[in-house]
């Protein structure tokens, strides 16, 4: 029987718990998710496969599990203390993001590499792990349509289009052999197309 290492038995679980997540970040981003098995992640928190097994049922449910741990406290500092304006808001937003990914490549990488493999209703649980980013992308739309500072029309499929482009600075940022030092260049071009995107100071394309 493993040993008791809290108070009481809930404390020990969700001790367990957050040691198999703690485990399984190290060996998905050391060795591979693919390559790294549950009896592996089990002999290393030190518990049996079975019993891991009753906190995550296969590696699939592991790695949402671990995303929806990992992501949330992540974002905290990202969110905090943004500018007033809207436009400066969606710019400070893609740079914490991509210095935050590029702080961590091999774990953004695995998220997006293995996210879009999983089965629909985890990709689901995965992304939504994501929501309080694209939701802010998508309140600073709306605002900036409906103050007049973005001259773009149709804040949803604006704010659709605005997370899309993130996507792709953060996978341009992962495509870098020098994350860290690739960010300022990703960001200088992301952020000019998604100033263009907003029609920020473009007259022409007021509603």
């Amino acid at each position: 029987m493993p040993k008791i290492r809290a108070t009481t038995i809930e404390e020990h679980k969700e001790q367990t718990r957050l040691d198999i997540l703690s485990w399984a970040e190290k060996l998905f981003v050391s060795q591979g998710y693919n390559a790294t098995s549950l009896t592996e992640v089990a002999d290393a928190v030190g518990i049996g496969r079975t019993t891991l097994y009753e906190y995550f049922p296969n590696k699939d449910h592991l790695i949402v599990g671990l995303v929806e741990a990992v992501v949330g406290p992540r974002l905290v500092p990202v969110l905090a203390d943004l500018p007033s304006s809207d436009r400066d808001r969606i710019a400070a937003l893609l740079e914490r993001v991509l210095v935050g990914v590029s702080m961590e490549p091999e774990l953004t990488q695995l998220v997006f590499r293995v996210g879009r493999k999983l089965p629909t209703d985890l990709q689901t649980r995965m992304w939504e792990s994501l929501n309080p980013v694209t939701n802010e992308i998508g309140a600073c739309c709306a605002r900036g349509v409906a103050s007049g500072e973005f001259a773009a029309a149709k804040p949803a499929l604006l704010g659709r289009a605005v997370a899309d482009l993130f996507t792709g600075a953060i996978e341009e940022v992962l495509r870098s052999q020098r994350p860290r030092e690739h960010v300022a260049a990703v960001f200088e071009s992301y952020s000019g197309f998604i100033d263009r995107g907003l029609g920020v100071g473009d007259a022409s394309t007021a509603r």
